[in-house]
């Protein structure tokens, strides 16, 4: 009724320069310019899944994330054009808490409906004035599996 799973992965780049042009998708979760072929990663993520009573879930998780880019510049200020910092360099933390409530249904047109609620946090540290932040994010949601 419990589960546990702790990953750690290390990404390397082969080259010293950069180019999205290496490859035709992203890997993950990217940021839409957070091009995942610009920087080198270590990363520890866990996360933690109890099947309760009642058709209910709750999944607990995060990760820690030092990201180390190649050539790409930090800047320092929202004036600073040249990158004063040197290269870029993030730490990155990420929460979550997922809760499910399923109710499967006796019906031929309807197999169950599923209700989520979710809370998200991530906390970015960069050199980079640029992507310095922190975030919180509250969901929810209603499922029907037919």
């Amino acid at each position: 009724k419990v589960g546990i799973y702790i990953q750690y992965r290390k990404q390397i780049s082969l080259t010293e320069e950069t180019s999205y042009i290496n490859s035709d998708d992203y890997y993950q979760d990217e940021e839409l310019f957070d091009d995942p072929f610009s920087y080198e990663s270590s990363t520890y993520s866990s996360q933690l899944t109890w099947m309760m009573p009642w058709q209910m879930k709750i999944q607990l998780g995060g990760s820690i994330v030092t990201k180390n880019y190649i050539s790409e510049l930090a800047y320092e200020t929202i004036d600073d054009t040249t990158g004063l910092s040197g290269i870029r360099a993030d730490d990155q933390n990420n929460f979550f808490i997922n809760f499910t409530k399923t109710y499967y249904l006796n019906k031929k047109w309807i197999n169950s409906v599923n209700f989520d609620l979710n809370y998200s946090y991530i906390r970015n540290e960069s050199k980079s004035y640029w992507y310095d932040y922190e975030n919180a994010v509250i969901s929810g949601g209603i499922r029907i599996i037919f």
